[in-house]
């Protein structure tokens, strides 16, 4: 499996509610994620992360994934905000993944703790099993 990383540089001061990103610091990063499984088949995963919105980047609340072969199929998880005006569900998404760590955290040994995957077997680790060596 190969990652790469991608940054984007804030061009000028970006200002949002919780502070700022000073022009030439880190404004986005792109995170691509590029494996081959045993069966020959291509796994591609692309993750943006941003403050605010990047001119040229996609800024919807949203997942999408797009399977080329026959039948070609392109999905979008959207995320919406219907119940409450302060709803945003990715910070319950994070929040939901740091307190599902709580346990892991507390059974380590002293020190700093580095990120490892899950240790419980899901759809995703079962896929990475399946990547070449």
């Amino acid at each position: 499996m190969t990652v790469s990383t991608s940054y984007e540089v804030a061009p000028e001061n970006v200002a949002f509610d919780q502070g700022r990103i000073s022009r030439g610091n880190i404004w986005g990063v792109t995170f691509d994620y590029q494996a081959i499984l045993k069966s020959g088949q291509r796994l591609t995963l692309v993750t943006h992360w941003f403050v605010t919105p990047i001119p040229g980047w996609e800024t919807t609340d949203s997942f999408g994934i797009t399977i080329d072969g026959e039948p070609s199929i392109t999905l979008r998880f959207a995320f919406e905000d219907k119940f409450a005006s302060s709803y945003d569900p990715f910070h319950r998404a994070a929040a939901a993944m740091a307190i599902n760590m709580i346990p892991v955290v507390c059974a380590a040994a002293p020190g700093i703790l580095r990120h490892r995957p899950p240790t419980t077997r899901g759809p995703l680790l079962a896929a990475l099993e399946q990547v070449r060596s």
